[in-house]
């Protein structure tokens, strides 16, 4: 039987490919892979096939580990994960079993290959198994593959043989020849077919062989395989064909889809360094379905998605055979026949430039505890292996190992990888701290092996580790130089274009659950859990409450029918469903509420009303469970009276215990709390909980995200006082404990005021309105309300409340100078200060009451952007001109500026002319603004104010929020550290990561015009149009290409504007037409900055507004 082999031709298209590979590189989780199984069973063909969908007519035996890898799509709908396999095929013959071993570390999933017509490959994998189970991960996939099933035609099975079951002998070998000075590795290199039926024994390293060994014909039956498995507690088994490619790609994703359950049951935690999982770098690149963007599969490439990888063609006919050696070359141990002796461990040889120079001493951050591990410890011949791999790579490439920086990244990579497992082999690594992180540097070495893999490592940051290896440098060095590898890899980028999507900016939406939880997961960033005394924190200020819970929970423990005995609370349900949950909480509460009637006030009821929703959010949301005030009457017959405003705790529940995960009842309670905080307007942080069968755990959503409690079981004796002590809390807390702002002050007749203290005085201000709340979680979350002096009611103020990034400008202070500096057409400046809680700067640290996000049991080091102020030290709210807001360091200023009192965002204009001019005076303000050195960066149509009011003397429209703001001659990064701006209103070049310019702000202005144009149909008419609504949940580039695409055609842009501009802007379509080709010269996105663009603008909404048609037409 002939095995024909597929096409390795590759696309001609190269920037097709560029993308291609771009976008394929997105992941939402790694995984790591091994297959294991004795020599000759077809591992490196099934692997082949897998990757690249090609048969391999020539298999040369695999030495040490080969590896490649692979993007898969993963479940269905919103379980739809990308999931990188990161594949290794280990060596099956005995002799370098021990190698191979090394790669089993860490391994989240296990595919056990025996070849089906011998019997002898079946009695030989359970050593495998062995090794597997005892070195990589405690929740390690397994399944059990049968392979060459198109061998299978006939059943040869020969009973008089002895039964196939395989053998429980562990495995013993070694590759170790010579003494400790030394290394001896040896390969002979042939070609020809091997006939030898032994898989027990050897074959020489390197041969290469047929991959068809066998005649036809099984010899192990499928039952008997089941039978062997079933009693091996290997839960799946199947048979394949890597000639044909029959189930072959099923074995890849059923073992993904195991491991993906894992995860989202929280079996698997991909923050432990030993679980093989860890977590992407998924940001936004979806399919239409959600899955994974396939990678092309006909590239000539081992893994589409690692630069470096790509195989040099070297006009090679796509015909011939792929790889022969080459495949192996990528990440294959060498076997070439080397002798390395020993030198003496004090010298450190001169260096190539590109390998910087070493001192002969361990560095400082070796401590005595360390340095004494590491002399107990000693490397000794623990990396001669990895000595004997670089000069055998050197030798084949005919360069000096002294000149290594000579070597491609392929080669780079190659030793890179060796080196890592020789060093996390050593006892050292399991014992010496982590500089990067907690544990062990073994954790450190695991996250850098990975590291190595991808597309974006700097090999810089590991060469001075190689040289000194190389050279056999002091332990301490190497070991030191490893720490240093590590905290580089793990320390998050600071690139000042990384895009962070935040659902403040999603403007004219259905907001529909399937889009917003999307970006709102990417808004929180992680959420830390199992944080240190979080009960202690937020309940234990509560006058009498553990004295009194003690008291409550021993009432529940007496009498004939005790609420609560050994076996938990007695009316809990069987199998802990929503319905029946809800039952039991409306039985429990009143009875808690009673027992502890002489102990606290009654302030507050249970809701539960999980199908009806809640009033005040612009999509439809429900709650499960959760507090409001008593005053608030629960009436069946008017359910639909309660709105977000009322909710002051907000709770998930979940049947099964397993939920308590980001994806599940984590973003379901976020989802509420987003609610909360943007309906009410005074509060700076909410408390919620989740309830998982019957592991409760507390949370804590403030401007930087969430942090929850340590989970417990409220079925326990210790987990059920605390579970009373939580709901009694819940009961009787405070507003000001449970996030309300105590700044925000209402008076016996309900008017609400601030205090501000302006040049040495104390002021109130008087609230009258609310303009508008951001509708987010973590972020500004800025707050804005339409105030008076107190006494002066003719002089109307808006005040603007927002948090801030310490790290950038305050915004009081740039709208000082501005208005100092006689800026026209922007809000002008009145005060801005600090806001301070209790005699202290109101921030974030303060809010958690000084909980540290380090300590949390799922923390690691440079997991977001966020880590990087992980206490939240640094984050404070401001009180400012016109806003009272926090910085992301949260420093809070609020500062009150004297618009209109009738100042409304630019989209409520009563009629066309006034939308135009008002537009046309914004522009001047930019440039009013610009000539007096402040690029805003943030135009959008909530940022643009227009006033209508005759009788106010005020500017009759201005620009306001120059939180985004930057200095404009500033030559250094933003600080604001990533792309800025509203994103249905970026320019496309903002979008793409180009350095902010005016430019950008003035084709910001455009865009607003255009959305107005489609979304409103005059100043009290607003509509949702579902072409432009994924306008806020598009990818950044994504939505450049769309931007592009729309106005780079005349003719097109006039068709769309047709078909979707509102009857009321229908007129306008021709004067926004000119706009578009001044800011879009040629319909393409400009290429040189022209401040001359201002008043070309400006010109065009002049006549536009004096267009007697415009006039003419009905308003």
């Amino acid at each position: 039987m002939t095995r024909p082999r597929g096409s390795t031709g590759a696309s001609d298209d190269s920037t097709g490919a560029a993308r291609e590979q771009e976008l394929g590189s997105m992941y939402d989780y790694l995984a790591k892979i091994i297959l294991l199984g004795p020599s000759g069973t077809g591992k490196s063909c099934l692997l082949h096939r897998f990757v690249k969908n090609e048969w391999r007519v020539l298999s040369s035996q695999t030495i040490g580990v080969e590896f490649a890898s692979k993007i898969i799509k993963v479940g269905t709908g919103v379980r739809r994960k990308r999931i990188k396999l990161q594949l290794w095929d280990t060596a099956g013959t005995e002799r370098f079993r021990s190698v191979s071993r090394s790669y089993y570390r860490g391994a989240a999933g296990a595919i056990l290959v025996y070849d089906i017509t011998s019997h002898a490959s079946f009695r030989n994998i359970q050593p495998f198994l062995n090794d597997a189970r005892a070195l990589a991960s405690p929740n390690l996939s397994l399944m059990l593959v049968g392979n060459k099933l198109d061998l299978a035609s006939e059943s040869l099975i020969d009973t008089s043989l002895p039964p196939p079951t395989p053998s429980s002998v562990g495995s013993t070998s070694t590759i170790m020849a010579g003494g400790a000075s030394s290394l001896s590795i040896s390969t002979t290199s042939t070609t020809g077919t091997v006939t030898g039926r032994d898989y027990g024994g050897s074959i020489n390293a390197g041969t290469q062989q047929r991959a068809t060994i066998a005649p036809e014909g099984r010899e192990i039956s499928t039952s008997e395989a089941t039978r062997w498995a079933s009693t091996a507690g290997i839960p799946v088994v199947t048979e394949v064909s890597a000639l044909n490619g029959e189930g072959v790609d099923e074995v890849f994703a059923r073992l993904a889809r195991m491991i993906l359950t894992k995860i989202e049951l929280g079996d698997i935690d991909p923050d432990d360094p030993m679980s093989g999982i860890q977590y992407g770098d998924c940001g936004g690149y979806t399919a239409s379905d959600g899955g994974s963007i396939k990678s092309s599969m006909t590239g000539a490439t081992v893994d589409e998605n690692i630069n470096g990888l790509r195989r040099r063609k070297r006009g090679r006919n796509r015909n011939q055979n792929w790889g022969l050696r080459e495949w192996e070359e990528v990440f294959t141990l060498s076997g070439h026949v080397t002798t390395f002796p020993r030198r003496p461990s004090c010298y450190v040889t001169a260096l190539n430039e590109d390998f910087l120079p070493l001192d002969n001493k361990p560095l400082e951050m070796l401590n005595p505890t360390t340095t004494k591990i590491i002399e107990d410890n000693p490397i000794g011949s623990g990396l001669d292996a990895f000595r004997a791999l670089v000069i055998s790579t050197c030798r084949r490439r005919g360069i000096s190992p002294d000149a290594i920086a000579q070597l491609g990244q392929k080669d780079l990579r190659h030793i890179s990888l060796n080196l890592l497992v020789g060093l996390q082999n050593l006892p050292a690594a399991s014992l010496i701290p982590s500089q990067a992180g907690r544990g062990a540097l073994e954790a450190d070495l695991l996250r850098l092996l990975s590291a190595v893999t991808t597309n974006y490592f700097e090999f810089d940051q590991i060469k001075p580790l190689i040289r000194a290896t190389i050279d056999e440098s002091p332990d301490g060095l190497i070991w030191d130089l490893v720490s240093a590898a590590a905290v580089e890899s793990t320390t998050p980028p600071r690139a000042t274009t990384s895009w962070s999507q935040n659902t403040s900016g999603i403007i004219n939406s259905s907001e529909f659950r399937r889009d917003v939880d999307r970006i709102l997961q990417v808004e929180l960033g992680p959420l830390y859990v199992g944080i240190p005394f979080f009960y202690e924190a937020f309940f234990g200020g509560i006058p009498n409450l553990k004295t009194t819970s003690e008291v409550v929970f021993q009432k529940c423990q007496e009498g004939e029918n005790p609420l609560f005995d050994n076996t938990g609370w007695t009316g809990w349900p069987n199998g802990a469903k929503e319905g029946d949950v809800l039952a039991w909480f409306n039985g429990l509460i009143p009875k808690l509420e009673a027992a502890a009637s002489d102990h606290i006030p009654n302030r507050r009821k249970l809701l539960a009303q999980p199908k009806t929703p809640l009033r005040g959010s612009t999509g439809k949301r429900s709650m499960d469970i959760g507090f409001v005030d008593s005053n608030i009457t629960h009436e069946l017959e008017q359910k639909s009276r309660y709105r977000w405003l009322h909710i002051l705790v907000a709770g998930e529940l979940k049947s099964n215990p397993a939920a308590d995960i980001p994806s599940l009842a984590q973003i379901d309670l976020a989802t509420y709390v987003r609610e909360v905080l943007t309906a009410q307007v005074a509060r700076r942080f909410a408390l919620g909980f989740t309830l998982c069968g019957s592991l409760m755990r507390l949370w804590e959503f403030d401007r930087l995200g969430g942090i929850g409690s340590n989970q417990f079981d409220i079925n326990t004796k210790d987990g059920g006082l605390q579970f009373v002590g939580t709901i009694l809390g819940f009961l009787q807390m405070d507003e000001v404990k449970l996030g309300f702002d105590p700044t925000i002050i209402t008076s016996s007749n309900g008017e609400r005021y601030i205090k501000i203290n302006r040049h040495g005085q104390t002021e109130r201000l008087i609230i009258d309105e609310d303009i508008k709340r951001a509708p987010c979680i973590a972020g500004r979350a800025t707050t804005c309300w339409r105030a008076h002096h107190e006494g002066d009611p003719q002089t109307p103020l808006v005040i603007k409340d927002s948090w801030q990034y310490i790290d950038r400008e305050e915004e009081g202070e740039m709208l000082q100078e501005a208005t100092r500096k006689g800026v026209v057409n922007v809000a002008r400046y009145y005060h801005h200060e600090t806001i301070r809680v209790n005699g202290a700067d109101d921030d974030i640290q303060s809010n958690r009451h000084g909980l540290d996000v380090t300590k949390a049991t799922n923390y690691r080091t440079g997991r977001s952007a966020l880590a990087t102020d992980a206490s939240a030290s640094g984050a404070s709210r401001k009180l400012r001109s016109h806003s009272r807001g926090t910085k992301r360091t949260h420093s809070e200023a609020d500062a009150t500026l004297p618009p209109s009192k009738r100042a409304k965002p630019i989209f409520t204009a009563s009629s066309r002319k006034a939308l135009l001019s008002a537009l046309e005076m914004c522009i001047e303000g930019h440039r009013s603004l610009l000539q007096a050195g402040f690029l805003h960066r943030d135009i959008s149509i909530n940022n643009l104010l227009i006033n209508e009011d005759k009788k106010n003397p005020s500017q009759e429209a201005f620009l306001v929020d120059l939180d985004l703001a930057i200095r404009e001659s500033r030559k250094g990064p933003s600080g604001a550290k990533r792309k800025t701006g509203t994103r249905a209103f970026m320019a496309t070049g903002a979008l793409l990561g180009d350095q902010h310019s005016f430019m950008h702000d003035l084709e910001s202005f455009f865009w607003v015009l255009f959305w107005i144009c489609i979304h409103y149909n005059g100043p009290d008419d607003s509509r949702i149009v579902q072409r432009f609504e994924k306008w806020n949940y598009a990818d950044t580039e994504e939505l450049a290409e769309l931007k592009k695409g729309l106005v780079s055609t005349e003719q097109d842009f006039i068709k769309t504007t047709q078909e979707y501009f509102t009857q009321h802007y229908r007129p306008l379509i021709p004067w926004v037409n000119r706009l578009r080709k001044v800011v879009f010269p040629s319909g393409r996105r400009w290429e040189k900055e022209d401040d001359g663009l201002y008043l070309q603008m400006q010109d065009i909404l002049r006549e536009a507004r004096n267009d007697t048609a415009i006039i003419r037409s009905r308003d």
